[in-house]
């Protein structure tokens, strides 16, 4: 799972908090990946709780736009913006916002598959 967040994102931490608690949770080696996208200019920001719950923290330094264009260009920047990657290298789903606990559970036996 691949989150990626904002410093000025309200939404954010609850929902790195609810998938990291959800990762955790799963066996199989399910890893929570939270990328921040506008964090380079502050050194703090891997110091905010709901970042040091995730397994690997990114903070992006260059032109964010480029960088969503990159993972979706169907992406318009809203955040928090969730990648739900497979184990085999399946095509991402990619979810505004929380993903529903359907679309988790999908995410969970795609991986066992």
């Amino acid at each position: 799972m691949v989150v990626f967040s904002a410093t000025w994102c309200v939404n954010c931490p609850a929902v790195i908090e609810d998938l990291s608690a959800i990762t955790r949770a799963r066996p199989g080696g399910a890893r929570l990946v939270v990328v921040v996208m506008d964090g380079a200019d502050d050194p703090t920001v891997a110091r905010e709780p709901h970042y040091r719950l995730a397994d690997r923290l990114m903070v992006f330094q260059g032109d964010d736009a480029a960088l969503r264009f990159s993972v979706n260009p169907a992406w318009r920047g809203i955040t928090p913006y969730v990648a739900l990657l497979g184990a085999d290298g399946a095509a991402p789903v990619f979810v505004s916002g929380r993903p529903s606990d359907a679309q988790i559970s999908a995410w969970a036996r795609a991986r066992k598959a």
